[in-house]
């Protein structure tokens, strides 16, 4: 960046400058086309606060001239989010002199402004062909590669969504093919257990991708281990709170040999409690 700029004394000519503005109003546009960060391009990040201690006014002060230049004098634009500062009839005062040297710092600057509607926005004013064709062809340029960025990136999108929406219709069927490894009277138990399974979440609902994965880690155990760790946690009103992880904990640490024992003296227990309440029927 230069260490000095040239202020062409027509500007003290410009009907604008002498019939609209204040005299706080040209020190200020001064500032603007001479402060430490103005570049050759005439598009510079500087925050607001920067310019109020430079020029010694209140944040105040520069908000209002900030808002004047902007809104009124429509010479200015302002991006709040990038910092950067666009002047619009910059070319008219500052590109009287051209050549190789001033192009190539024109394309070095052009580069790093982040708003590009900015260059657009400075190149209205630009008199000089050969310049005014390095802030078109740059605008242009930038423009299409960011289309063809957008549009990249919606592709993407929607390439999600499909998958997204693939893997919604396949998590069913993956369902369906982990139960058919369990008898009818397993799956009963199974079905049970996801009832009670629901009132574990707020919403009393528990999402397909979950019963997935429930599914998936019984897989990696024997049913009749899945049979009693349901089961023995759904017989249990004390751990109905619980979730489908301690279920898992009484799956992984049952072998099928203790599974099937425990199942069948359950199973004996019951039918001797209901042959007593049989005999019982009879006095």
């Amino acid at each position: 960046m230069a260490k000095y700029r040239i202020v062409h004394t027509e500007f003290w000519d410009d009907p604008k400058v002498v019939e609209e503005m204040t005299p706080e109003d040209k020190f200020f546009f001064l500032y603007l086309l001479t402060n430490p960060k103005a570049t050759q391009i005439g598009i510079y990040q500087i925050t607001k606060k920067q310019a109020a201690f430079e020029m010694g006014y209140s944040p105040e002060s520069i908000n209002a001239l900030f808002e004047r230049f902007i809104n009124h004098h429509k010479i200015i634009r302002y991006n709040s989010e990038t910092r950067e500062l666009a002047i619009k009839n910059w070319g008219k005062y500052n590109f009287i002199r051209g050549g190789k040297p001033v192009i190539d710092c024109v394309n070095k600057e052009l580069k790093d402004v982040k708003d590009t509607s900015l260059v657009k926005y400075v190149s209205e004013g630009i008199e000089k062909p050969e310049i005014k064709q390095l802030y078109d062809t740059y605008y242009d340029t930038f423009t299409i590669r960011g289309q063809k960025e957008k549009e990249k990136e919606k592709e993407k999108e929607k390439e999600k969504e499909k998958e997204k929406e693939k893997e919604k219709e396949t998590i069913p069927m993956q369902i369906k093919n982990l139960r058919q490894r369990y008898s009818e009277s397993q799956l009963k138990l199974i079905d049970n257990y996801f009832d009670m399974l629901k009132h574990t979440r707020v919403s009393a609902k528990i999402a397909e991708s979950v019963t997935l994965k429930i599914y998936q880690d019984w897989d990696k155990h024997p049913a009749i281990c899945v049979e009693y760790g349901v089961k023995t946690h759904a017989e249990n009103p004390a751990y109905h709170s619980r979730k489908e992880n301690y279920t898992l904990g009484i799956i992984r640490n049952t072998t099928a040999e203790e599974a099937a024992e425990k199942l069948n003296a359950r199973k004996g227990g019951q039918q001797h409690h209901a042959q007593e309440d049989q005999y019982s029927n009879l006095f």
